[in-house]
């Protein structure tokens, strides 16, 4: 029996809307992974200290460093303090989603510096800059506290953590910034993270073997102190 020509169209129809809905129903969109860990934020609150650990010493001077994340409902807060380190002289720093410092054994070329091109090959694209906007990865880009004549800066900042996770699950539209966005599998959480700090004075001497990324210099990318977060102290 011949099926008649519009019947066979309705059928076609019927089997693609019938695909789409069950391939739909079986994927989970990054906004779906975003609204999961959103809800996961209550069990995040309270405050973490973060201790640091000096790195190319010889370069970096004696800068003592400490600081504090702390999540209070929706307003993640960041310090960050630096005593006596390298004078007048802009310092980046990033959170990674490594959950170990780099130390000696990155040191690739041996030449007793673990410099920008080492620490990437180990701890990967950046998670958050921690500038001047720490909703967005890109906003504030840029925007680092610059030390005073004494070596010491001190970096406060807030933002809505529920924005800021947003931008972080959100679709990564620039692959060569290198910065990492998140996939829905990926559970945040401060405990454990690295904070990496950069950046000695421009007339710094440094040796040839030095490297850094395509448009960082080597001085302003160079490794100066990782700390790591620790264990929320209390809610």
């Amino acid at each position: 029996m011949t099926v008649p020509f519009y019947q066979s169209i309705l059928f076609l129809a019927f089997l693609f809307s019938s695909l789409t809905f069950f391939t739909s129903c079986g994927h989970k969109s990054a906004g779906d992974g975003v609204a999961f860990n959103a809800e996961k934020a209550a069990s995040l609150e309270g405050k973490y200290p973060v201790e640091f650990v000096a790195l190319n010493s010889p370069y970096s001077g004696n800068g003592l460093m400490n600081g504090e994340l702390k999540l209070e409902g929706d307003v993640l807060s960041v310090m960050l303090r630096m005593m006596d380190g390298p004078v007048e002289t802009q310092h980046s720093q990033s959170l990674y989603f490594k959950e170990r410092c780099p130390d000696q054994r990155e040191d690739l070329n041996q030449d007793g510096l673990i410099d920008s091109y080492e620490v990437y090959a180990f701890l990967g694209e950046t998670l958050i800059p921690f500038d001047s906007a720490l909703e967005s990865q890109s906003a504030g880009l840029g925007t680092y506290p610059i030390s005073d004549q004494g070596g010491n800066f001190l970096y406060r900042n807030q933002t809505s953590f529920s924005q800021m996770l947003a931008d972080l699950y959100s679709v990564d539209h620039d692959s060569e910034d290198h910065m990492m966005k998140l996939t829905e599998r990926d559970l945040f959480k401060f405990e454990g993270k690295v904070i990496l700090i950069r950046g000695v004075a421009e007339d710094s001497y440094l040796p040839a073997s030095i490297h850094s990324l395509p448009h960082e210099s080597d001085r302003g990318s160079l490794p100066i102190a990782c700390g790591k977060i620790l264990a929320r102290l209390d809610k």
